[in-house]
């Protein structure tokens, strides 16, 4: 199984693989990514397939928390988590057994995170063409509300 995630916030997505760690955490990881919407659907759907590629289990896991690389409010350029979160989107992207799924996640504010929505969960065949998938992603990200 490979993890992702996908915001969407103010005319950008970002996107990170998730890898699990040796005693059973899933972290964000690189690559830390940044598609304007201009950048296309193409960017979007390549990115999102190198972040599922770099996720990993039985990495290391972190003895000092506060050193885990987390750069996607630097790369909205803003100054926190918080600020970040205030009009954002989130999809968490699973790919298993050859099928991919795109999980809407709610937005509960910065204290609560992302809420993951398991019942609005669209499965697709992992190989799908790229305008199937963009035509999901968008959808999925429609339904995170």
């Amino acid at each position: 199984m490979q993890l992702a995630t996908v915001y969407k916030r103010k005319g950008a997505y970002y996107v990170h693989s998730d890898s699990q760690t040796t005693d059973g955490v899933w972290i964000a990881v690189r690559p830390f990514l940044r598609i304007s919407v201009e950048e296309g659907a193409a960017a979007l759907v390549s990115a999102m397939k190198d972040a599922l590629r770099s996720s990993r289990t039985n990495i290391e896991h972190p003895t000092n928390w506060d050193s885990i690389e987390y750069p996607i409010p630097e790369l909205a350029g803003v100054k926190s988590w918080a600020t970040f979160m205030r009009n954002a989107c989130c999809l968490s992207v699973k790919a298993d057994g050859g099928k991919l799924l795109l999980i809407p996640n709610r937005n509960m504010g910065p204290k609560e995170g992302f809420k993951a929505l398991p019942e609005k969960t669209l499965d697709m065949p992992l190989d799908c063409p790229e305008g199937q998938l963009v035509k999901a992603l968008e959808e999925a990200f429609a339904l995170c509300m």
